[in-house]
């Protein structure tokens, strides 16, 4: 039988706490599981130079989108799962 150790690590600078995921235009609606925008701004920041484009395939909330308009890229999304109305 396998056995996969798994080990957890925090992340200091990615620790966002006290920092409300839903803030502003992130808040717009409720999205479970959404991911924190102050993460997804921190990757750009360190991925996104030079690049023009970002596709998210599982966009979800859209918080990746709305942060890759913040930094001048094209932005395109989908997702299967449909907003709850």
């Amino acid at each position: 039988m396998l056995t996969l150790e798994v080990s957890k690590s925090r992340v200091p600078s990615l620790d966002f706490k006290g920092e409300k995921a839903s803030f502003g235009r992130y808040g717009i609606h409720d999205y479970p599981a959404m991911l924190h925008y102050l993460v997804v701004r921190s990757i750009l920041k360190e991925f996104a130079f030079g690049k023009k484009v970002l596709y998210d395939p599982f966009c979800g909330s859209g918080v990746s989108l709305c942060e890759g308009l913040r930094f001048g890229l094209r932005v395109y999304g989908t997702d299967i799962n449909p907003l709850p109305s």
